[in-house]
């Protein structure tokens, strides 16, 4: 355990090795910034699965980096699914940690492809 306090400006970044290069010199690897959830408290009732989906499609389209309709979200008695086609690994990664930000959610099965160009 740290003795500094949490640090609420600090950026959390998801790191992809296996992303195309965007660094000069073909570094490997990209990184995104995202923000950290933010804790709430435990639900009283669990939100209905179509509830849960809805809230997932609308922070990934609310997002703008995963292209719109290219995740199809399932949801059945709290854990999520994702499907779908996305053409950058940092975007499955992101779409993992936007679903699971969601309250509600208890895991998140990610079945995304990534394409390559």
């Amino acid at each position: 355990m740290s003795d500094k306090p949490f640090d609420e400006d600090a950026k959390v970044v998801v790191r992809s090795d296996r992303a195309i290069p965007s660094r000069p010199g073909g570094y490997f690897g990209v990184h995104q910034p995202i923000r950290p959830p933010t804790p709430s408290p435990p639900l009283e009732v669990q939100p209905d699965d179509e509830v849960l989906a809805r809230q997932i499609r609308s922070v990934l389209n609310a997002e703008g980096r995963i292209p719109p309709y290219s995740v199809a979200v399932t949801v059945i008695n709290g854990p999520a699914e994702l499907d779908g086609t996305v053409t950058l690994e940092f975007q499955s990664t992101l779409a993992t940690a936007l679903a699971k930000s969601v309250p509600g959610i208890l895991t998140v099965a990610n079945r995304l492809k990534v394409t390559s160009y």
